[in-house]
């Protein structure tokens, strides 16, 4: 009896060790199932039950698609001489908040580019505040410094704001200012995506007459703004539709950055 007293309890014990164990397993076991089984819900709801919604959320945030409008058409004499051509051109813009308490460095430099003066150029940086749709206060962003600005002039204007100086050691800076200096230079001075066109006459008024002038106007075709050239006398209203051409498309995609 002293034995098997002791060979039972034994015996009992590890029977409630196996079902403590057994327990143990199955909740896990149980957990683990549940834990798929909600990830499985939310990988069927990402990607079958609000997959189209999401994707045109998605694309409505990252993808752009911008008007463009053709080269208008060139104008030929009978020889084949050019008489009327187009020249892209861009719309210089800023974006005074980005620029900061720096306007005075930026319109040194930017100023003679543009054939403006310093301090006409300031009074174009400045911050301005207006309401938008939504009644909300709102910074200008977005201000026009100059249209039908040429390729060349444009490209000169970014050498010049990339080599801007501001008597400082940037290395030295804190990263919040490293990155507004970094911006300045970078993207406060911009072009509008959609290119000008600048109607040029070699011969200048010769034919003028016949030849006509064109005339820009603004329109907004499926929700996009465009500029369009128009023809408004002579050739170039007659032949308007010829010289025109056909619009085309840009999309393009940014990450959450803006890149």
């Amino acid at each position: 009896m002293r034995n098997r007293w002791p060979r039972a309890v034994g015996e009992f014990l590890n029977q409630m060790a196996k079902r403590l164990q057994f327990r143990r397993v199955l909740m896990l076991a149980v957990l683990l199932a549940v834990a798929f089984a909600g990830l499985g819900y939310r990988l069927v709801d990402l990607q079958v039950l609000r997959h189209e919604r999401l994707i045109a959320e998605v694309q409505k945030k990252t993808q752009h698609e911008f008007l463009l409008e053709p080269r208008r058409g060139d104008i030929l004499d009978a020889k084949g001489n050019l008489l009327a051509t187009s020249a892209f051109v861009k719309t210089v813009c800023a974006d005074p908040v980005l620029i900061g308490n720096r306007r005075a460095e930026v319109a040194r430099a930017v100023a003679p580019l543009l054939q403006f003066s310093e301090g006409e150029l300031l009074q174009r940086l400045n911050c301005r505040l207006r309401q938008n749709d939504k009644g909300e206060t709102v910074t200008n962003r977005y201000v026009v410094l100059k249209r039908k600005v040429a390729t060349e002039t444009w490209q000169k204007i970014q050498i010049a704001m990339s080599k801007l100086a501001f008597g400082l050691d940037e290395k030295k800076l804190p990263k919040p200012e490293k990155a507004f200096y970094r911006d300045l230079r970078q993207k406060a001075i911009f072009v509008d995506p959609l290119d000008d066109q600048l109607r040029v006459y070699p011969n200048q008024s010769l034919a003028a007459h016949v030849l006509g002038y064109v005339g820009m106007e603004e329109a907004e075709v499926n929700g996009n703004r465009t500029i369009q050239t128009t023809g408004r006398d002579g050739i170039e209203l007659s032949f308007n539709s010829k010289l025109a051409g056909v619009r085309g498309w840009l999309l393009t995609e940014t990450d959450r950055h803006g890149r």
